[in-house]
């Protein structure tokens, strides 16, 4: 395993088209589920640029001056951002554990690698 900088231009996936499509099929049957775990996934990002942006005003318009009563509503507006950041996550990470399990012995031969097949039969 090579450390540091990649040389050179890196590998085209040799066929990455068809693996896209083929996860796809794969998940087809969770539409609604992944839907959800789209629109969660944006909110998160929503939250954590949110949060991010206003440390500046919460800095320079209540911090600075000393404006206390100020900086206590917007630390709470800025905890209840966060919340909503960790309850995305949480809420996203629980529908893709379901997606896992519903999905857990149906996956495609292909997906599987080869070297897991001989740890498999130990464990039977």
């Amino acid at each position: 395993m090579a450390h540091g900088r990649m040389k050179g231009i890196p590998e085209k996936p040799k066929h990455g088209k068809k693996t896209v499509l083929r996860l796809l099929r794969y998940l087809a049957g969770n539409r609604c589920l992944l839907a959800v775990v789209m629109l969660l996934v944006l909110i998160n990002i929503g939250t954590g640029l949110g949060a991010s942006y206003l440390m500046r005003p919460i800095i320079n318009n209540y911090i600075v001056p000393g404006n206390a009563d100020g900086l206590a509503e917007m630390l709470l507006l800025l905890l209840g951002v966060y919340l909503l950041g960790v309850v995305a996550t949480n809420i996203e990470y629980r529908l893709l554990n379901v997606m896992g399990q519903k999905n857990g012995g149906t996956h495609p031969q292909g997906l599987v690698s080869q070297r897991a097949t001989p740890a498999r039969r130990l464990f039977r």
